[in-house]
């Protein structure tokens, strides 16, 4: 894998191999059914989706859900009514962009052109398959030193040159949107 976004005059292009497309769509579905599986159909209250309240207030017992639906405060009262106003949102957010992005991937070939506010979206479903991967193998903060000490027989390797790879991409998408910034009118 070694393709990332490059600039184009539409925003950014993404070249694909066959491998790295149906990567991303497995990804994005995975991700879909993470967090959909939080807000499972007995945990509707009428009332409350009427108004736009979740019912959990807990944190999620899953430490990928965890990470990807963090606590919006340190104090337990305050995080637990924080959660039940946004966490639906959150959830809803992130499997739109996984959406968005699995339908651009399977309506492409081999290049994926990103524009305007996909871009957003992209760089979004990227963060949070990267963080959701992250979590599940147990990358630290110091990922790159970690990778290059890991051995062949090491059964994450591949998942962690996937997430070394998902950061590459990410970060090439965020070289073409600096790109894209309108002159600020500093000059340095």
């Amino acid at each position: 894998m070694e393709h990332g976004f490059e600039p184009h005059l539409a925003g950014a292009v993404l070249p694909l191999s066959d491998a790295e497309r149906a990567l991303l769509i497995s990804l994005g579905r995975q991700a879909i059914a993470l967090l959909t599986e939080r807000s499972g159909p007995g945990d509707v209250d009428p009332l409350a989706a009427l108004v736009g309240i979740g019912v959990r207030d807990d944190v999620p017992e899953d430490p990928v859900l965890a990470r990807l639906l963090p606590p919006g405060y340190a104090g337990e009262s305050e995080a637990g009514e924080f959660r039940r106003f946004t966490e639906d949102e959150l959830v809803r957010g992130k499997v739109s962009n996984a959406e968005v992005v699995i339908s651009a991937l399977e309506a492409a070939d081999n290049l994926a052109v990103v524009t305007g506010p996909e871009q957003q979206t992209w760089l979004t479903f990227l963060n949070d398959v990267r963080l959701a991967l992250g979590t599940r193998i147990g990358v630290t903060e110091d990922a790159m030193a970690e990778l290059s000490q890991v051995t062949d027989d090491d059964p994450r390797l591949p998942m962690l040159l996937v997430y070394d790879w998902l950061t590459y991409v990410q970060g090439t998408l965020v070289e073409v949107l600096m790109l894209g910034l309108p002159d600020d009118g500093l000059d340095a």
